[in-house]
């Protein structure tokens, strides 16, 4: 890279009504509990000359928190390549949408947008009768029937656990899923689902343990469920580093790692996007990663890690006086409560047909479609599928620029977008609230601009920028390609070849080398 790129990088670097109410020490960790263990590490197999591979998900982390108002001083440094680190940072990545948690985390561990792995928003609708809360209903053709979809059964591809095991049945690969988040473990926990599928090897939330195997008693947020700060997530993945997991009959360090951070999306959520515990929340993450860093380096492993440093999607303020009810604009439309089922999804909002069969359906969504534009608070309202009586194709999905990766069955007939500083007041049927009280929310186009950062300490990854518009989902894509696994069948977004030393990725297992 060019003397006056480097500079420029490095100089970027350094200028770079009914609320839920969360103690400011149940979000952000002491700083003495970053200290790492200065114990012995306890007997870890290491994985020879393979690859360590990270996706560090910061939930609800803004790019501009970073970039432009300096709230990461550790993030910056690795931008910069400073710290003993290598890194190449995306300039213009996005959520995919609806830029909620679980869509994003779903296209990391896939590849695949949501159109394609059926995960379209933190609730959705299936359009067939049969169980709500948290399964997906087999049967279409009946009404839209809410669920959060957080279940193994609603993700229609393979992760990158079932692509590994598939690819090596011999345990070539270990695994291991950490998560801040107990739905994203309920979510990706696939190993009961059929003979065919496989979770990762190790997994860990902070949850009840009598509610899954995989469950630890951990401090969490009231309110969430989610750990109560960072540093409780980083505790198990540097614990996984030292003592490693367990794996055909001896613990060895995971080769791929996917770890989620919730606590920047709680302090988000709760006091909103510019609040100081917000600012507090993402620093603190920042030190978390420093801490994995210097933990690496500890234990002689550094050179070794790669790190893929990603959040779901950006974060905005919408105070309770900005929230729009998509249910009056329609009455105000002359449209029937009956006529339609609204999932809200912070930001966005899935609107389903009772009756998508119906004749009259086409001139049913011109009707909504025009009235959800004529609201001020309504950035964006698109057709699931082309409308022949609105514009054929010119205001579906499809049509929007940039891509939305969204699509497929279980998307509403119309979903709709907020406009910046706004939300929806309505949430689903399986939502903890009635309506939308939270101060900070995401979900709409106006949140799409999230963060992308690859890392390491060799020199596999290259010191660089990149003005590539990548999204969530090349995180699975690019960790297969690291470890030299072959690219997973359904993934639709690539591996950014830029950000790296071709010559030192490893072959493709079964390739000639």
């Amino acid at each position: 890279m060019a003397d006056g790129a480097r500079n420029r990088r490095r100089s970027r670097a350094r200028n770079c009504s009914l609320a839920c109410v969360v103690a400011l020490t149940a979000l952000t960790p002491a700083v003495a509990a970053a200290a790492p263990d200065k114990g012995k590490p306890a007997e870890a197999k290491p994985a020879k000359k393979k690859p360590l591979v990270y996706i560090f998900s910061l939930d609800g982390l803004d790019r501009d928190a970073v970039v432009e108002e300096e709230r990461a001083p550790f993030l910056s440094s690795l931008i910069a390549d400073e710290n003993g680190a290598r890194g190449t940072f995306f300039e213009n990545s996005l959520s995919v949408m609806v830029s909620e948690t679980n869509p994003n985390h779903t296209s990391m561990i896939t590849g695949a947008n949501p159109e394609r792995h059926g995960i379209v928003g933190n609730a959705f609708a299936t359009p067939g009768a049969g169980p709500t809360d948290d399964g997906c209903p087999a049967n279409p053709g009946g009404p839209p029937v809410v669920t959060t979809g957080e279940s193994p059964t609603c993700i229609q591809v393979d992760t990158a656990f079932t692509a590994l095991e598939r690819q090596a049945p011999d345990k070539r690969y270990a695994t291991a899923l950490i998560t801040g988040k107990p739905k994203l473990a309920r979510l990706f926990a696939t190993e009961e689902v059929t003979p065919e599928t496989f979770d990762a090897d190790h997994i860990f939330a902070p949850c009840d343990p009598g509610d899954a195997p995989y469950c630890r008693d951990r401090d969490t947020n009231r309110f969430s469920g989610a750990a109560a700060n960072d540093a409780i997530v980083m505790d198990e993945v540097i614990r996984t580093t030292r003592e490693g997991i367990g794996d055909s009959g001896f613990q060895r360090q995971p080769n791929l790692t996917f770890v989620n951070f919730p606590a920047i999306d709680t302090a988000g959520h709760t006091f909103g996007r510019t609040s100081a515990e917000y600012g507090t929340a993402v620093s603190d993450a920042s030190a978390q990663v420093e801490r994995f860093v210097a933990n690496q380096k500890e234990l002689g492993i550094w050179r070794r890690t790669t790190m893929i440093i990603v959040s779901d999607h950006g974060m905005d303020d919408t105070p309770q006086f900005a929230k729009v009810s998509l249910q009056m604009i329609f009455r105000m439309a002359g449209i029937s409560d009956s006529d339609y089922e609204i999932v809200g999804n912070g930001g966005g909002a899935h609107v389903y047909l009772t009756d998508r069969s119906s004749p009259g359906a086409p001139e049913l969504l011109k009707r909504m479609r025009t009235a959800l534009e004529g609201s001020s608070a309504i950035d964006e309202a698109r057709y699931r599928v082309p409308n022949p009586v609105d514009g054929g194709e010119a205001n579906t999905i499809a049509a929007a620029t940039p891509p939305w990766g969204l699509g497929g069955e279980n998307a509403g007939d119309i979903v709709v977008s907020a406009m910046p500083g706004s939300a929806v007041l309505e949430t689903s049927s399986v939502s903890s609230f009635p309506f939308n009280p939270l101060q900070g929310n995401h979900g709409g186009t106006p949140t799409r601009d999230n963060f992308w950062l690859i890392a390491g300490g060799g020199r596999l990854v290259s010191e660089t920028d990149s003005d590539r518009q990548i999204t969530s989902a090349s995180a699975a894509p690019t960790a297969l390609r690291i470890l030299g696994a072959k690219p997973l069948a359904d993934a639709q977004a690539k591996f950014p070849k830029e950000a790296f030393n071709k010559k030192l990725l490893r072959p493709l297992r079964g390739k000639k080398r």
